[in-house]
């Protein structure tokens, strides 16, 4: 589905984008323009809520496992095939 935006503050801003990147087009302007937004918001998430997710993961695992006969090698020989 297309975005259609429309608005002469929308339209200064994307054709200063334009400029600015280097983008043939407003509408690639507009892509990188958003790319670049959202990729550093999501670097802006601080660490331990980037992380926790993977540690959920890996607390699920081994709450699956029977902690008596864990075995490393068969656990990281499981995790190279996810």
């Amino acid at each position: 589905m297309s975005l259609l935006i429309k608005g002469d503050e929308i339209d200064q801003l994307a054709n200063e984008a334009k400029k600015l990147l280097g983008a043939e087009s407003k509408a690639d302007a507009v892509r990188s323009a958003l790319k670049s937004v959202i990729d550093s918001r999501k670097k802006s998430i601080p660490l331990a809520d980037r992380v926790r997710p993977l540690q959920e993961q890996y607390l699920r695992i081994l709450a699956s496992k029977d902690a008596d006969n864990f075995d490393m090698k068969d656990y990281m020989n499981e995790e190279e095939k996810i």
